[in-house]
């Protein structure tokens, strides 16, 4: 270009973009290449996989701005274009990053929902370490009459409310799950963040070093993605037949973490392949847990949109039998019950039945049958929907979650 003077690329500035596109192309050849893309809607959805963290990894590791942070929503999920891991339909998520040599202040004002869970770790996935540095639960915490809270979030242990810090750790992580189970007629909590002391001169523009440094943590965090997504959906096909729950393991208080999963949930995995004709019904207790839901996804974690399809219930949602049991339907058309959960046109995924501080986990049963024969299957005094009144949810369902989110 005239006026600018030609200039070569830094080898380092080299190496870590071509680090980023290499780890890109292994990942694009493994999900690609799985034998579960062989089946052309789990190829498409592979792609959007693809596409949807590459988005993820620059929210974790190129956006943040340690000196200037947010208590960020729509970078990392949204109602339904971003919902890796398998989102929770029923938790509005809130991230930020945070330098421990640092101090912060939170503040803002206590909603209706059931319960906030704010979980801090000292890294993300795909980092070379990550440890756990506490679960707190937001109200928990002081608050005032009307609700107003504010809390000191540092390495240094401070009186009142205090959330800890890694000192060393540069990019430390708080993920914020707010819990929504009346979509409707609840009121959210009110969250803020800030960096206290500013010099004045903190960067918002990062030099060449750091973001070589980002730009390969991004690149990491995308082949944990993958790895995590085909090495989980494995392990689920081989721990039980598909359209039934594997046992219950055993309690271990010292089982390894999966990636940033909160330790206080529970959570149980099932893969599911039914056809047009055929709907898989999921009995069980009622669990006697802080909150419970049960939601679809498919191969690579992604969740099945709920925003717009009934593909998800919760402890407060969930319409209960006269013998104690709630029965969840899986089918492809609506079959008339109250809790039918949409596949959203996609046979083949996962089912993800989420209990936090449940007190002890059962695992569900579950049948196969044909759509003909559901309603000999069930209980006569089964909660019906008609098609006017399951529309009308739909659209109350959508609202609802649109407007977390501020749509």
């Amino acid at each position: 270009m005239a006026g600018f003077p030609s200039s070569p690329i830094a080898p380092e500035t080299e190496a870590a973009w071509r680090f980023y596109m290499d780890t890109l192309e292994e990942v694009r050849r493994d999900v690609l290449g799985h034998e579960l893309s062989r089946d052309p809607t789990i190829r498409a959805q592979a792609l959007y996989f693809l596409q949807m963290h590459q988005q993820t990894a620059f929210a974790k590791y190129i956006a943040p701005r340690q000196a200037y942070p947010n208590l960020n929503i729509h970078l990392e999920f949204m109602p339904f274009e971003i919902t890796t891991g398998q989102s929770n339909p029923d938790f509005l998520y809130r991230w930020t990053y945070l330098d421990g040599a640092r101090t912060y202040r939170m503040w803002g004002r206590l909603g209706t929902t059931r319960w906030t869970d704010i979980q801090v770790s000292n890294g993300h996935w795909g980092d070379t370490t990550m440890e756990p540095l506490g679960n707190y639960t937001l109200e928990a915490f002081e608050a005032d009459a009307d609700g107003a809270y504010e809390i000191v979030v540092s390495a240094d242990p401070q009186p009142g409310n205090w959330i800890r810090l890694d000192r060393n750790a540069r990019n430390n992580t708080v993920l914020i799950r707010e819990t929504w189970c009346d979509w409707e007629g609840e009121r959210g909590v009110e969250m803020h963040i800030e960096a206290l002391g500013l010099r004045g001169d903190e960067p918002i523009v990062y030099d060449e070093g750091e973001f070589n440094q980002r730009l390969r943590a991004a690149a990491r965090f995308m082949r944990y993605s993958a790895d995590f997504s085909i090495r989980t959906t494995r392990r689920i096909l081989d721990s039980a037949p598909v359209n039934a729950f594997p046992p219950a393991p055993e309690p271990d208080p010292n089982r390894p973490r999966v990636g940033g999963s909160n330790p206080q949930g529970n959570f149980q995995f099932m893969a599911y392949d039914i056809k047009p004709d055929e709907v898989l019904i999921i009995e069980t207790d009622p669990p006697k847990a802080k909150y419970w839901g049960i939601s679809l996804g498919d191969v690579w974690f992604a969740s099945i949109d709920y925003t717009y399809h009934h593909s998800s219930l919760n402890d407060a949602q969930a319409a209960v039998d006269s013998d104690g049991k709630i029965r969840f339907v899986l089918a492809h058309q609506d079959p008339g019950v109250a809790n039918w959960l949409d596949v959203v046109g996609t046979g083949f995924g996962i089912v993800l039945f989420r209990r936090y501080l449940v007190e002890q986990p059962t695992v569900p049963d579950t049948r196969l049958v044909k759509l003909a024969d559901l309603r000999a299957a069930l209980p006569p005094d089964t909660a019906t929907m008609t098609p006017a009144q399951r529309k009308a949810l739909v659209e109350r369902r959508k609202r609802a979650s649109l407007a977390r989110y501020g749509f």
